[in-house]
């Protein structure tokens, strides 16, 4: 990730009748002390909540999750406990959120694109729409990284050989991987196969750039914010943006495609984001909460100091908000559903 970022217990059950008369009491001593309406409902929380990281501690989820929730404690007036139920590509943790009582105090950490893989596969009935997303907070670009001592100095190099030995260059990957998508698109662009390149499967980022970094693979398409801690050791050559990366001063491709004679372009979108989200439920029966815990979230990014805390922990500082938020995963899904249709007819 980037220094350089400028991108239980089961609910209780009560009376509707006792409800309704605690509402009416509370609305009433309200307007005796003058108080209005919202003035009341921006008494919440009025108790510790519950952030959920669906992966394991010590990650660039938990390391943004942990900072947050120092934050939010603070601009919120109570406490925000942070909890890692990792396991079933994300989806445990996302499940358990939705398991809670669904009034605001536990939030989700979430990291796309496994929403939508989950949602894809039929994965614990969870589907995108089960969550309200406050903002993408940390929404990443893929770059192509290569060893810095390997012979590829430019994209041209690089392309140049894998058109010259179909088949001999390796690149690391995860299985299902979004990055596959990317270059498949540029390869067969290129009327070159899908093989042209072979792909070396690991369980996990960590990996991956131990074998770049030791030479055991040609390159990989990683998150262009996620590995700046190895770019020391590797090479960006070009990133999937319509603008330079100024972290491994990668060029954009569709620009570098150009200059070497290729009249097509390549398509990308965003190839993770980060996110705190709720059930979205509670975003339409407690609008309240929903805005409180949005406007908390906007005052937090706007703090300079907070923003370079963020920037310390290796995570992104961003504020989009929930509609742009919304946008983005739009986004995102179309094209990893288009991706997963055309290598399914593949």
């Amino acid at each position: 990730m980037s220094n350089q970022i400028t991108r239980h217990h089961g609910p209780v059950r009560i009376g509707s009748a006792t409800i309704a008369l605690a509402a009416a009491v509370g609305v009433a001593m309200g307007a005796a002390a003058g108080l209005s309406a919202p003035a009341l409902a921006a008494s919440w929380p009025d108790k510790p909540l519950t952030m959920v990281v669906p992966t394991r501690a010590s990650g660039g989820l938990d390391r943004l999750s942990r900072t947050m929730a120092k934050f939010l404690s603070k601009e919120l007036g109570q406490p925000v406990k942070v909890i890692n139920k990792p396991g079933g590509m994300t989806g445990l943790g996302m499940k358990y959120v939705l398991d809670q009582p669904q009034d605001g105090y536990h939030i989700a950490a979430v990291i796309f694109p496994f929403p939508i893989i989950l949602q894809s596969r039929n994965m614990l009935g969870l589907k995108v729409s089960d969550f309200a997303y406050v903002n993408a907070q940390q929404a990443d670009t893929a770059t192509i990284i290569v060893n810095k001592d390997k012979p590829y100095k430019t994209i041209g190099d690089l392309l140049a050989a894998i058109k010259a030995n179909p088949g001999k260059l390796s690149h690391a990957t995860t299985r299902g991987s979004i990055m596959d998508l990317f270059l498949a698109d540029l390869l067969t662009k290129m009327g070159l196969k899908a093989d042209a390149v072979r792909g070396v499967n690991y369980t996990s980022g960590g990996p991956m750039a131990t074998a770049v970094i030791g030479g055991q693979v040609d390159f990989f398409l990683a998150n262009t914010r996620s590995y700046a801690r190895i770019k020391s050791k590797t090479r960006g050559l070009a990133t999937f943006d319509d603008k330079a990366d100024p972290v491994w001063n990668s060029p954009p491709i569709n620009a570098e495609l150009k200059k070497l004679g290729y009249t097509f372009k390549v398509d990308f979108f965003d190839t993770t984001i980060r996110t705190f989200a709720v059930p979205a439920s509670v975003r339409t029966k407690h609008p309240d909460r929903w805005k409180i815990l949005v406007e908390a979230n906007r005052k937090i990014l706007s703090d300079p100091a907070n923003r370079a805390a963020f920037l310390k922990v290796d995570a992104a500082a961003d504020w989009v908000g929930p509609e742009r938020t919304a946008a983005k995963i739009a986004a995102m899904e179309k094209a990893l559903k288009a991706g997963m249709s055309k290598k399914k007819k593949q």
